[in-house]
């Protein structure tokens, strides 16, 4: 096993529940009965706020394997 796995699940396990309220958001926007512009911007905002949430955990993921525990060590 890798040396940081549990920082590394721990991300993950962050990522998701963070993730849970724009994705159950995401398929209410979908599924539910609204007219179109609301629809549109929901989708939009929600898919935004997932590929910043993935986006981030890839840089934390790629950090902890770097062994660089802190941001604070780049300033």
């Amino acid at each position: 096993m890798e040396k940081h796995t549990k920082q590394i699940v721990s991300a993950v396990l962050s990522a998701v529940v963070m993730l849970a309220v724009p994705v159950i958001w995401l398929l209410g926007v979908v599924f539910g009965d609204m007219p179109t512009a609301p629809t549109l911007i929901g989708l939009a905002f929600s898919l935004a706020w997932i590929m910043a949430g993935i986006s981030t955990l890839k840089e934390r993921i790629k950090e902890i394997r770097s062994g660089e525990e802190d941001d604070l060590g780049q300033y």
